[in-house]
């Protein structure tokens, strides 16, 4: 029987990365995470945050043709600042977008766990 060190244990584990961005502006197909190529995006949780009333911000899967039919969460201003568990894999290579409309001077918060297999 071998021993492995804790290092030698963890570095076997999937553990999830975390992609952090503000905007003060409207954004069209911003790109937020681009997989490493050949793997696929797992995005395991979203939080958005804004202090805007109006519009929307929709994240979404992007492959080369840009087909952004995969959207993974539509946030309403109003109804946004709430962290969204999620388990959704986009396909190979396929890039996490965002569009959004909030306004002129709206900032907003984007979060995004995610892993790649």
């Amino acid at each position: 029987m071998a021993i492995r060190s804790q290092t030698a244990i963890l570095n076997d584990r999937d553990f999830q990365k975390t992609f952090t961005a503000e905007y003060d502006t409207n954004q069209t197909g911003t790109t937020l995470i681009t997989p490493t190529s050949g793997k696929v995006l797992r995005i395991v949780g979203i939080y958005i945050s804004t202090d805007s009333t109006d519009g929307k911000i929709r994240v979404y899967f992007s492959d080369d043709e840009n087909d952004t039919t995969n959207t993974c969460l539509i946030s309403y201003g109003a109804d946004s600042n709430n962290y969204v568990p999620l388990l959704i894999r986009g396909d190979r290579n396929a890039v996490l977008k965002f569009d959004s409309d909030l306004g002129a001077d709206d900032n907003f918060f984007v979060l995004v766990n995610y892993t790649e297999e």
